[in-house]
């Protein structure tokens, strides 16, 4: 995934090109991006941005606001709530899937999601100019 990391300058510096062959790239290296049509592809590859996370590392929690999410692209993460004290982890993700898609119709977090490994992924955020005509709804 390298070759993605070199294509993902700041938003809105992304050439044609460069759109294109991020679609390409991650069209076929994550199952959860390709779902989505062509049009929205093209959206998220304009916005998309790189965050890296080590190991052990909050990036939402439970009851916060959904602005963002997030297509796996190397690493683990593990989805839980918090219950009386307790941590029960409800999922573990890998590369290619996606997470945080459903929040964003609700606009809270259902649940808390931390990395289990240092981590990448391509984050998406709904507040974007681009997203404004994507339907959220539809997903």
């Amino acid at each position: 995934m390298h070759q993605i990391t070199q294509l993902l300058p700041k938003f809105g510096n992304r050439s044609r090109e460069s759109i294109n062959e991020i679609d390409h790239i991650l069209k076929y290296r994550l199952p959860s991006y390709a779902t989505y049509s062509l049009e929205k592809r093209m959206r998220f590859c304009r916005i998309m941005q790189l965050e890296t996370y080590p190991e052990g590392k909050l990036i939402c929690k439970e009851g916060q606001r959904a602005e963002n999410f997030y297509f796996i692209l190397s690493g683990k993460i593990e989805i839980f709530l918090i219950k009386e004290t307790f941590k029960n982890r409800v999922n573990v993700m890998n590369p290619g899937e996606s997470i945080g898609r459903i929040q964003l119709l609700n606009d809270i977090r259902m649940a808390s999601i931390a990395t289990l490994t240092t981590t990448e992924l391509l984050c998406v955020n709904k507040s974007k100019p681009s997203l404004i005509y994507i339907e959220f709804t539809v997903w």
